[in-house]
Parts: C-alpha cells; structure tokens; sequence
C-alpha cells in the first residue's frame, strides 16, 4: 500500500557499550573517539620493522 510508511534505524556496534555511546549521539567514527586513543600513532611500521635490518631467509621470496 503506498501510504505505508516505514523507518528502519540500524545501531551496529561492537560492544554493548559501543552501542549506547551511539544511541547517546556520540559519534565514533575515528579510532580516538573509540579507544581514546590515536591508534594510528601506535601503527607506524617504524616501531615494528627495522629498516636497516638484513634478510636472513634462505627462499627467494621474490
């Protein structure tokens, strides 16, 4: 019937308390908003891999 109107509101999260921060109206679209914390500073390659590091494998991985 097309006076039938429907609104369908989705809230997906990944924790329950995700979840009502949503509901509230925060938005949690960047990782600091999320953890608290600029996750991206914590993922820099620098502070994994060494570049000056020598490969030692055996295979050509190549």
């Amino acid at each position: 019937h097309p006076e039938v109107e429907v609104t369908i509101t989705l809230n997906i999260a990944r924790t329950a308390d995700e979840a009502e921060r949503q509901a509230k109206g925060e938005t949690l679209t960047t990782a600091e908003a999320i953890y608290g914390d600029d996750i991206n500073d914590n993922a820099r390659p620098e502070n994994f891999f060494d570049p000056n590091a020598e490969f030692e494998g055996g295979e050509d991985n190549a």
